[in-house]
């Protein structure tokens, strides 16, 4: 019988709670205010709620930060 290796992968290490979303945002902290008001505005990353624990999927925060990537405009009057 062939040995497998222990899966050392815990359910919950592509997810990133609200406060490690905060206090890992490019740029800098952002306040957990600014995460729920996106929420409420449906503007923020998203979100997956089991029970009363919102945790983010690291994927989506990665795919919806390059979503709202915008291009430098060149002001053509110079």
């Amino acid at each position: 019988m062939k040995h497998l290796e222990a899966d050392t992968h815990k359910p919950f290490d592509d997810y990133l709670t609200k406060q490690q979303l905060a206090a890992s945002f490019p740029g800098g902290p952002i306040s957990e205010r600014t995460i729920d008001r996106w929420h409420v505005l449906r503007v923020g990353p998203p979100r997956v709620k089991a029970g009363r624990k919102v945790l983010y999927p690291k994927q989506g925060v990665r795919e919806w930060l390059e979503s709202r990537t915008q291009s430098m405009v060149r002001d053509a009057g110079g």
